[in-house]
Parts: C-alpha cells; structure tokens; sequence
C-alpha cells in the first residue's frame, strides 16, 4: 500500500479526507483494533473504535509530519494506543458488571435465606401450636423425644409407664401432629 500525502488532506473537506483514510487504510487499523480488543469488544465496539481513530487522525492533522515516520506507522501507533485504551475501559466495564452480577447473586442469595428462614420460623411455630394442643401426656412424651433426644426407654421410666405404651402414643402423637400441620 502507498501512503497518500498527508498534506493533500490538509487541503480537502474533513468528510473527504475520512474517506480517503478509511478507503487507504481501513483494513489496517480494522486489524489492529481487532488484534486489541477482538476478545472483549462486540463488533460494534470495534467499528466505533475504528471511527473515532480516524476522527482522531483528522483532528490531529497539523501534529504529523513526515520527518516522524511513514503516514501508515503514524496511523498505526494512533490506532494500537486508541485501541489499547477502548480495551482498558470495556475491561473495567466487564470487571463492573461482574461485580454488579455478583452484588445481585448475593441479593438474591440473601433474599432466599430471608424466605428460608421465616418459612421455618412459620413451621417451628405452626409445630408448637399443634403440639400445644396435644393432651398432656402425649405433649410430654413428644417434647421429651424430639426436643430432649431421650430414648424411648428413659421417657417411660420418668412418666411410670412401660416402653410399649410410650412408642405407640409417639407414633399417635405424630399422626394427629401432622393432620394438624396439614391442615387436618
């Protein structure tokens, strides 16, 4: 490719001079924004990439000269540190909407701990209230197992009464227990 002479561009329409850059050199600076931010950016971040270095080459007309370098390495090095730059903002962008994902996973996380936690609270209290109105024996024997973790052996010696009678008050307790949670 021949580089075109920066001072013609100097001379024509600023739309004008956009298309000869573009037409001359679009492919180039396409690749090396590619090259920058290809694994982060959309291809929309890549064509806005690519028009705002030609807009920047535009209005940085009067800073080049050729004693620095070939046109083309002076659009080069505009368009790596042009796209170096896109690629740091959408990598703190990507790095924010990380984060925010995760402020929102644990909000959610939150929020089911939350809705755990009061449907067990509702539980616990539904159970004492049915349990509450068991009779007293059955109440007892019920409370002594679950809560206490006593074995079947040491609740029919504390309530005077042999094993065989305990489990199976246990076993009715339970029943009406979970008609009651049921709605029964």
């Amino acid at each position: 490719m021949i580089d075109i002479d920066w001072e013609s561009l100097r001379n024509i329409s600023p739309r004008s001079a956009y298309n000869i850059l573009a037409d001359h050199y679009g492919n180039y600076v396409y690749a090396i924004v590619l090259r920058n931010i290809g694994r982060i950016g959309t291809n929309e971040d890549i064509e806005d990439c690519v028009s705002d270095i030609f807009v920047e080459l535009l209005s940085s007309a009067e800073s080049y000269s050729s004693a620095k370098g070939s046109v083309k390495s002076y659009i080069g090095t505009i368009a790596s540190r042009r796209s170096v730059d896109t690629f740091r903002r959408l990598s703190r962008n990507a790095e924010r909407l990380a984060e925010s994902d995760s402020d929102i996973s644990e909000l959610i996380e939150s929020a089911d701990r939350t809705d755990d936690a009061a449907e067990t609270k509702i539980m616990s209290e539904r159970l004492r209230e049915s349990i509450s109105r068991l009779n007293s024996k059955d109440r007892e024997i019920i409370v002594r197992q679950y809560y206490f973790g006593q074995p079947t052996a040491e609740i029919a010696q504390a309530l005077s009464m042999n094993t065989d009678a305990v489990q199976k008050r246990s076993v009715r307790a339970r029943r009406k227990l979970h008609k009651m949670l049921e709605g029964g």
